[in-house]
């Protein structure tokens, strides 16, 4: 028994730090982009498929998760949970804690190795639904053999009989779950007969009949329930609940193995623990396999665990630019391993636009970035179901923004991060009715009813929008441009490079700012110095930024059409720097190095400058 309890006390700690230690900020962004309303209509919404109510119970201790301790506390109190019922509905002796500990490592495994999965998620709950579904599945199979033990002899099979049609009966309420109830119960059952001697021909009898009863109720009832439901196909009535990883022409089965693990182990163990020996010395071999069992679950489960340092420095910095906490954003530049990825730098440069620092530190952080990808199955990821919602909301382009959002809300359903973006777009734009519809929805969240009524009186008074400093470089950039909604072909962060670098202003010291970095990272010269000549104009007695005076001797040196002779650029910093910049580049040239070679040799001593930029960053890609 010690061993059993040193067992579950293991997993329990293992579970909270791999829980919070690791991945608190996958746990937050998982409630972000999940949602749940208190309203009648979300129950109903939840109801049109087999097992709505797990998925409804689901989605609202989703929600737990906005503060990830305290979510990663109800998942292991409902594993600990799961755990104990199990045991009993199974009938398995303590010393085989670590079999019984299998399906809780893969539900801890399911949430944590999804990796970029997070976004493209569509099951309603998705991160307590096995959890639930599980811990419903125990508790019916609880019932059936608790309740068979303790009937007569005569009376047992009639019990069993009517045990299974009240399981199969629940089939539209728990999906799967319900299904999965009928074989572990027909398992355990059947294991313990076996156990306690049972053999003969009245018992094969009554093995034949509920067999029997078990495997039609489990065929017909779905199909029956099948003809009253809209939104399932007829391919899927058995596997309902499954989570399927799909996108575009993509399905994935590495994040679904946790979950059938999960669904299969039960199976295994009713029917192996009851009939293998645990007395004298056969007691002390089941312990050692099951520690076995224990690390070697663990060990898998640390494996599984989706550790990119870009992905969760991603999420966090998310976060940061969703609560205007622009130097938490910077930070996690300061802290980088290699290349941030594209999304990184867009939220980069949205912190020190806000922080009015764009034209003099954009180069003294990273801006080679990549693209990413699932490292296990090469989901092929988009920045338009990622971020870029708020990083076109932060521009200004809220017509995109609110695209992207309903397009994202429509595939994916609806989530407390865009109903946040349309909120904010619609008070932008001045569209009160529409925003209070979405803080209307918000309000009736457990999370999210403080931040819905912080944004309500703007939406009976839009003058009072100007006291809300958030809005303030989102507003700007807005009133800057002519509000229409034309194509990006999903390349968020290419639109915004054609369009500002595009773009000038007489008016707004910011948008004309925005241009001429944009001008910059296009790397056009043309498009460059007028630009350039604007936000000298508008900046006149302020220093020039050390970026824009290295772009301009640079170009001025590189095409000679603009005469640069007597502007007053830094000497150390500007023409001396990119001196030195070119002798050290040459002699690696000289010695046979190749451009990316050169690039990652040089990034330390010239990273921070435009001269590196200009040449080490061309043709940047995006997705």
């Amino acid at each position: 028994m010690a061993v059993g309890v040193m067992e579950v006390a293991a997993f329990a700690a293992f579970a909270a730090w791999i829980l919070t230690a690791r991945n608190s900020d996958t746990l937050y962004q998982a409630q972000n982009f999940s949602f749940f309303s208190s309203s009648t209509t979300f129950f109903a919404e939840c109801m049109k498929q087999p097992g709505g109510l797990i998925s409804w119970v689901a989605s609202y201790l989703t929600q737990l998760l906005y503060n990830p301790a305290e979510g990663a506390a109800a998942l292991i109190l409902l594993w600990l949970a799961a755990f104990f019922v199990s045991r009993k509905a199974l009938g398995v002796s303590a010393v085989w804690t670590g079999a019984l500990l299998v399906p809780l490592f893969a539900l801890l495994t399911s949430i944590v190795d999804n990796g970029y999965w997070l976004y493209y998620i569509k099951q309603q709950g998705f991160w307590f639904y096995a959890t639930v579904g599980y811990l419903t599945a125990m508790t019916m199979t609880l019932i059936a053999t608790w309740g068979s033990r303790l009937m007569p002899d005569r009376l047992r099979i009639y019990y069993r009989l009517a045990a299974t049609l009240a399981t199969a009966l629940t089939y539209p309420l728990f999906g799967i779950y319900s299904l999965m109830a009928l074989v572990y119960t027909r398992c355990a059952e059947t294991a313990e007969d076996l156990s306690g001697g049972a053999t003969g021909r009245r018992w094969r009898k009554s093995v034949s009949i509920t067999t029997a009863f078990t495997a039609l109720l489990a065929l017909f009832i779905p199909r029956i329930a099948y003809n009253h439901y809209t939104e399932i196909r007829l391919d899927d009535i058995y596997t309902v609940g499954l989570p399927v990883f799909a996108e575009n022409d993509m399905v994935s089965s590495f994040p679904q193995q946790p979950i059938v693990i999960m669904l299969a182990a039960p199976i295994v163990i009713a029917l192996i623990a009851r009939i293998t020996p645990t007395k004298g010395k056969w007691q002390t071999a089941v312990c050692g396999v099951n520690i076995g069992i224990v690390a070697l679950c663990a060990y898998m489960t640390w494996q599984r665990d989706f550790q990119d340092h870009n992905y969760h420095a991603e999420i966090r910095m998310y976060k940061a630019m969703e609560n205007q906490q622009w130097d938490e954003a910077l930070a996690e530049m300061d802290y980088l391993p290699g290349d941030p990825d594209r999304q990184m730098i867009l939220t980069k440069n949205i912190a020190l636009m806000n922080k009015g620092e764009i034209c003099t530190k954009m180069f003294a952080y990273p801006n080679r970035g990549s693209n990413v990808r699932n490292d296990f199955d090469t989901l092929l990821v988009r920045m338009v179901q990622t971020a870029a919602p708020m990083i076109y909301m932060h521009h200004g382009r809220t017509h995109f923004a609110t695209r992207w959002c309903i397009e994202n809300s429509v595939e994916y359903g609806y989530s407390f991060n865009n109903l946040k973006i349309l909120t904010q777009c619609a008070l932008v734009n001045g569209e009160s009715d529409l925003a209070r519809k979405y803080l209307t929805i918000l309000k009736t969240s457990m999370n999210y009813r403080d931040w819905a009524e912080r944004y309500w009186p703007i939406t009976e008074n839009p003058a009072l929008i100007k006291d809300y400093p958030e809005f303030a470089t989102i507003r700007e950039l807005h009133g800057s441009y002519e509000s229409v909604l034309d194509t990006d072909t999903g390349l968020c962060e290419i639109y915004l490079q054609k369009t500002f670098s595009e773009g000038m202003s007489k008016d707004s010291r910011l948008y004309n700012d925005m241009c001429l970095i944009y001008a910059m990272v296009t790397q056009d010269i043309d498009l460059f110095w007028p630009r350039f000549f604007q936000y000298a104009e508008m900046h006149k007695g302020e220093d020039m930024p050390l970026p824009l005076q290295q772009a301009a001797f640079l170009y001025g040196s590189l095409e000679n059409k603009v005469d640069i002779s007597q502007m007053p650029f830094d000497k150390e910093k500007v023409a001396d720097r990119y001196q030195q910049f070119q002798q050290v580049t040459q002699q690696y040239v000289a010695q046979g190095m190749n451009e990316e070679a050169i690039a990652d040799m040089t990034s330390q001593q010239f990273g921070d400058s435009f001269y590196w930029f200009y040449f080490f960053c061309r043709n940047l890609k995006s997705y």
